[in-house]
């Protein structure tokens, strides 16, 4: 049986490059709360959410590149000011 070679749909490639500015906005956010994060016991939930958006970037731009796509720019460390103070530990 032969393989076919499926590129990704337009519906498909809007999910993902959707997926991918929101991935990256998470990161950039959860960046900022690692930095900032006191609470010893919220911390790993932190960096388990950053973990995974990065690695939800990672695949994402793998499918795209794959299928020869642009990767997104999406948010960087640029658009993030890890000194900023938060407004509350609570948040």
């Amino acid at each position: 049986m032969s393989q076919v070679n499926v590129k990704l749909t337009s519906a498909e490639l809007a999910g993902l490059w959707t997926q991918y500015m929101n991935d990256s906005m998470a990161a950039a956010f959860l960046s900022h709360c690692l930095q900032n994060c006191k609470d010893k016991e919220i911390k790993p939930v932190i960096e388990f959410a950053y973990d995974l958006s990065r690695s939800h970037l990672k695949d994402i731009r793998e499918f795209l590149k794959k299928d020869g796509y642009p990767i997104p720019i999406g948010f960087t460390k640029n658009d993030v000011y890890l000194d900023a103070p938060l407004y509350s530990q609570i948040y």
